[in-house]
């Protein structure tokens, strides 16, 4: 149990090593599910997490991923049980 959150993005596989060297190394307990070139990086945060831990975490890894410049702008879809 927990909170998935899912990237996508156009830089391949190990999006989760690039992102340590940019200084957002995942939070400590969080599992990696998915770190795939065409389906994008799947992390699980433990049930419980802060929600602005996973908000942070996410948004800090997406601009890293991202290989365009940011216009502050950003889209998420939530799935509730």
């Amino acid at each position: 149990d927990g909170v998935t959150v899912g990237l996508m993005h156009p830089t391949g596989v190990k999006a989760v090593a690039r992102l340590a060297e940019a200084g957002v190394a995942m939070p400590q307990g969080w599992l990696v599910r998915q770190d795939h070139a065409r389906r994008g990086l799947v992390v699980l945060a433990p049930h419980g997490a802060p929600e602005a831990e996973i908000i942070g975490w996410a948004l800090r890894a997406g601009r890293v991923l991202c290989r365009k410049e940011m216009t502050g702008e950003w889209q998420a879809v939530v799935y509730l049980p």
